[in-house]
């Protein structure tokens, strides 16, 4: 029996193993067979925008990879159902539960409020967390932007963008910029333009070109909208010299760093932008409201010109200008090499016909990658435009506005129904077409960054690289052209401007773990910048025939070398920085900078800036009080200086070439020089905080700033004695601007399909110049005391100062007797007392410097549509507006001018008091822009075959809803924003000049852009 049980075990047992053995080997099979992936696409919640980079990783599991190009990420060896983290700096991270075997899953991240994680370029090695930063840094979200509200002008893109920067238009001329400050006016005699960074490299910076085809208005193009805004990434805006001490000399106005986009880890992601709309002028004859003149009988007429050529069948002078134009690019790689190339063109027209620009655009970026070791980053980009000016000569606006001077409509030929119409002189909108200002442009930038981290405690980068633009220009009056421009015999002006930036900038960091709550970072550079303008102009004069357009063609030619527009510059810097951070919450920061600049005086040879900064993350401490109003808190304050170097060869006395008696050779003094001369240095406290609030549903930045500019320079007159012409730079001024900055953002309502985001700005500016450094006050341009600008103690910068007459007797229509002015001392504020205005001193009435700035956007995104608007405005200045001014007293075409009614008014016409008869308050507020975006179906996209498709219209210049004064003794200013940004108008090389004239008005721009993602 028992052998016969044993022989029977044996069997069972063996089965029972085998089983077992099975068991165990198909377990594996079973779950292999079993396991999967997701995969799926990671946007923007308003935008729709694929995110790139984002982290998608799998609670409780290694497994984790981060989204390509076009947003997509696939995760593998699932099982079941997982949930999956996604997180991104800069948006707040999404919990999400997801089946094995689901694709196309959508995920949105919604932006947070406050991005103290966010990095920053701030010219050291390595990027810096904004945690870690004691100074406001603006950051602009290029590629959101550019999604919400399409523009073809980076200035018009940033406008509103950061509190405290302003970006003040010249006109609205197409081809045109304007003027960017940060935290007011720096400098009497000196730009006032922030210096610019595109990838690491100097750029040109010039606020206005000196085209030759641009001569005739002060209204000119700025080499910073030569770039294209769909090519960038970001602008980050550092603001003053608390933030910008390492960049050195040229940064006490603020730095604009421009970051091109880049590629990323992926397939290819193909994306084309299609654009085209409309340029126009609403309503032209109501701004520009027409003239008055008394007929031969004596009788109060009023012309309005723009109706009259419409009423005899020459339509209006205004026209409706066609933009067209379209950008590809493609963007992806591996992970050790990526790629970003991008191509634009652009076909532009302004209001009148003989206005248009082309411009070709071309950017590549490639970077490799050896592991997390070794980076390089290799930037091209290229621009080609052709702009035909409508500023040639005077524009048409001139002889529109000042139209029948002098009741000159009354004589033959220039009467409303004569062949001269009324306009000015007679020259008529037709007699501009043939008037040709022309410019090109062909830029190239380069800039090749070597970033290397042999170990876990040395960081350093080398950046090389230069932009270098040639600009040549010309302006072509044809023989037998309108007799009253000056050249009815035909002249031809050319001129060529080149430009060169180059940049050498080595910087290391050591990073140093002091103890497990106490970390180092000491920084170290060595900088090297050189900028060269040179240009070369000629002209030839009375053409033979009519159709000779050269200069050789001329009867009289003449060529030029002018050595004021011949410079060259030469900056070394070295600086060093330490960092320390306690805990990932507290940081502070010392920094020492040293320059050393080709222009300083031979008696000064060294300037040394200083910086010291604080951060404190409040909200990350132990005791700081969770689920409260409060979500987060970051107190900073900082403290540094920065300079501006005086102009090339201002230290050295020059001389240059001439001809003397008899034809003799001979040179002449060009420059007395100054060898003490040394730079402008401005020290700035800043102080403030961020905070989120309302589970980060709201967030606010709050700054104050103090800058004050000592050694301010001046460009004072020679005396004749000295045997040198022209002026003198010196060290002479200290003037301050103070003020305050507020950001709002938030997110009121942020559900699944509804989600709107609002974004409120207001920033203070108080200029003021402390020392004039002589008790005179000083015209502050070659006009100033046409204009009534100066510079005086104790006021802004380039105040207006004016007789204020307060009363006057009428005696009959047009003439005036005891005319009287406030009384008081010479360059004051009045006293209210009453003296006769031949004796009256000149007293204050404003600063051209806005002393506020604001701007409201909102964000609505509602399923496939989202619609963005954003409102500007400006105040608490002052615009001498030529226009009304010499229509009141040198033209005398006005209402006010024409019947003599109005005592006051006559009394400016008597005593010529030109600049105050235009002179208005300049604060005004606009709808600057208005955009409502669909996302197309994807089933619509693949029709196309395309993945993504978006379809955005978008207003520009809506409508302008405040002006603080429209009028001036009842004559219109047509817009109170625009300015002149070229230097060489009226001797202005700061732009603080409140005066404009003639400049074209600011049209409204329709535009459709049509997006495609491949």
């Amino acid at each position: 029996m028992p052998r016969v049980i044993a022989s029977q075990s044996r069997p069972r047992l063996a089965r029972v193993l085998l089983l077992s053995a099975l068991t165990l080997l198909g377990l594996p099979v079973v779950a292999a067979a079993q396991t999967g992936s997701v995969s799926g696409i990671v946007s923007d919640s308003m935008s729709g925008q694929p995110i790139s980079d984002a982290l998608v990783r799998v609670e409780g599991m290694s497994v984790a990879s981060r989204t390509g190009g076009r947003g997509q990420f696939t995760l593998t060896g699932l099982t079941g159902t997982v949930t999956l983290i996604v997180t991104r700096i800069g948006y707040q991270p999404v919990t999400r539960s997801a089946t094995v075997g689901e694709s196309g899953i959508a995920i949105q991240l919604s932006r947070t409020a406050l991005r103290l994680d966010e990095v920053v370029v701030t010219g050291q090695a390595g990027n810096t967390q904004i945690r870690a930063l004691g100074n406001a840094v603006g950051n602009v979200n290029m590629s959101d932007l550019q999604q919400a509200t399409p523009t073809t002008s980076l200035q018009d893109a940033l406008s509103t963008a950061v509190p405290g920067l302003q970006i003040q238009r010249a006109s609205g001329q197409t081809g045109t910029g304007g003027v960017t400050r940060i935290r007011g006016v720096s400098s009497l005699s000196l730009s006032s333009e922030p210096i610019i960074f595109i990838d690491g490299v100097r750029a040109d910076n010039s606020a206005g070109s000196n085209s030759i085809g641009f001569a005739g208005g002060g209204d000119t193009p700025s080499r910073i909208n030569d770039i294209d805004p769909n090519d960038l990434e970001a602008v980050q805006v550092l603001k003053g010299p608390s933030a910008a001490t390492l960049y050195g000399t040229e940064a006490s106005n603020g730095v604009l760093q421009i970051i091109t986009k880049r590629g990323s880890s992926g397939a290819p992601t193909w994306s084309t932008e299609l654009r085209a709309g409309a340029n126009y002028l609403p309503s032209p004859d109501k701004l520009y409201e027409g003239i008055y003149y008394r007929d031969t009988l004596g009788v109060v007429q009023h012309l309005n010109l723009i109706d009259n050529d419409i009423r005899r069948g020459f339509g209006s002078p205004f026209s409706t200008g066609r933009p067209l134009g379209g950008t590809m690019s493609v963007q992806g790689g591996t992970d050790a090499v990526r790629y970003f190339f991008s191509g634009s063109y652009d076909h532009d027209e302004g209001i009148v016909s003989y206005n248009w620009q082309n411009k070709l655009n071309g950017t590549a970026n490639l970077s490799y990658l050896a592991g997390d070791r070794f980076k390089v980053d290799l930037s091209l980009g290229y621009t080609r435009s052709k702009t035909r000016s409508g500023s040639a000569t005077q524009p048409m606006t001139t002889y529109l506005i000042w139209a029948c001077p002098n009741n000159s409509c009354i004589f033959p030929g220039l009467g409303p129904n004569d062949a001269g119409r009324g306009y000015l002189a007679g020259v008529t909108p037709e007699d501009f077409r043939e008037i040709e200002g022309l410019d090109n442009v062909d830029r190239s930038r380069l800039a090749v960054t070597f970033t290397h981290r042999p170990n876990g405690w040395l960081n350093h980068r080398f950046t090389l690289g230069g932009d270098f633009t040639n600009e040549a220009s010309s302006l072509y009056f044809p023989r037998g052209s309108n007799a009253a421009f000056g050249i009815p015999e035909g002249e031809k002006f050319v001129e060529n401007d080149r430009s060169s930036f180059v940049t050498a900038d080595y910087s290391a960091t050591i990073t140093a773990n002091l103890s497990p709550s106490l970390k180092s970072l000491t920084s170290a550079g060595l900088q090297y910048y050189q900028k060269k303008f040179a240009q070369i102009s000629g002209s030839g004069r009375a053409f033979p025939i009519r159709g000779v357009n050269t200069v050789s063609g001329g009867g009289i030619r003449q060529g030029f070398e002018d050595p004021d527009f011949n410079l060259e510059n030469k900056t070394l810097g070295t600086y060093v920085q330490e960092q320390i951070g306690l805990r990932y919450r507290l940081f502070l920061t010392g920094a020492l900078r040293g320059d050393d600049n080709s222009a300083f005086g031979v008696n000064y040879d060294f300037v040394v800036y200083p910086k010291l900064s604080a951060s404190w993350v409040l909200s990350d401490e132990s005791f700081f009080p969770r689920g409260g109003i409060l979500s987060a808190v970051k107190l900073r304050g900082a403290w540094g200086k920065a300079g501006q170097q005086p102009n090339a060869f201002a230290a050295v006395q020059t001389y240059g070439p001439s001809v003397g008696s008899g034809g003799t050779p001979t040179v002449t003094p060009l420059n007395v020089g100054n060898p003490n001369l040394k730079p402008e240095v401005t020290r700035e406290i800043e102080a403030g905080f961020d905070a989120s609030l309302f589970n980060n549903r709201l967030s606010a930045e709050v700054t104050y700033y103090n800058k004050l500019t000592r050694d301010g320079i001046f460009a004072a007159p020679n005396s004749p004695s000295s045997g040198f012409p022209g002026f003198q730079f010196i060290n002479i001024g200290q003037f301050s601007n103070r003020g305050f900055e507020l950001a709002l953002q938030g997110s009121p309502i942020n559900r699944r399909e509804l989600r709107v985001n609002v974004r409120g700005t207001l920033a203070t500016n108080r200029n003021k110049i402390n020392v004039l450094g002589q008790d005179t006050p000083i015209p502050n341009t070659g006009i100033g005391q046409l204009t009534g600008a100066y510079n005086a103690a104790g006021y802004p910068v380039g105040s207006f100062f004016f007789k204020r007459i307060v009363s006057a007797t009428l005696t009959s229509p047009g003439v005036v007797t005891n005319i009287m002015c406030e009384g008081g001392a010479n360059f004051s504020r009045g006293d209210g007392s009453v003296v006769p205005c031949a004796t009256a001193p000149l007293v204050y009435f404003g600063s051209p410097i806005p002393t506020w700035l604001s701007s409201l956007s909102a964000d609505i995104s509602w399923k496939r549509w989202r619609l963005a608007g954003i409102a500007e405005f400006q105040g608490g200045h002052v615009v001498d507006d030529g226009n009304v001014g010499g229509a009141h007293v040198f033209f005398t075409n006005s209402q006010a001018a024409v019947e003599g009614t109005d005592p006051i008014a006559v009394a400016h016409i008597a005593t010529g008091n030109f600049g105050a008869a235009g002179l208005m308050k300049a604060g005004w507020g606009k709808i600057r822009n208005v955009s409502l975006t669909y996302d197309v179906p994807q089933r619509w996209a693949r029709a196309l075959g395309a993945s993504r498709g978006t379809v955005t219209l978008t207003v520009a210049n809506l409508a302008t809803i405040w002006r603080a004064q429209e009028r001036k003794f009842g004559m219109r200013g047509q817009d109170p924003e625009v300015r002149f940004n070229t230097p060489t108008a009226y001797n202005d090389p700061n732009l603080t000049n409140g005066y404009t004239q003639e400049s074209w008005p600011q049209y409204r721009r329709f535009l459709a852009t049509v997006r495609l993602s491949f």
